[in-house]
């Protein structure tokens, strides 16, 4: 029996429920409000497990794995730049 490469099986169990459910869930259709509640949800070893089977997954869902590990930084929601602070420029 022949496996579809899109279909491959990730080392950890919660990597393929994300991956399925991402699957069934189709690209674009995908909430961020979603994509934080995963995040949320999983442990901190999870995430990093997700992160390490990243190159399992179709290449559409690498932007939003890595925003369920917490790879990727979101914009501040107030339109402020949080990147400097702390900083001492104005």
């Amino acid at each position: 029996m022949n496996m579809d490469w899109r279909m491959a099986k990730a080392a950890s169990p919660i990597s393929n429920l994300i991956f399925d459910g991402l699957r069934s869930q189709g690209g674009g259709r995908v909430a961020a409000g979603f994509l934080d509640d995963l995040r949320v949800s999983l442990s901190p070893t999870d995430r990093q497990r997700l992160l390490e089977d990243l190159p399992l997954a179709p290449s559409w869902m690498h932007p939003l794995l890595r925003q369920i590990a917490g790879a990727v930084e979101r914009p501040a929601s107030d339109g402020e730049d949080r990147r400097d602070e702390g900083s001492s420029r104005p």
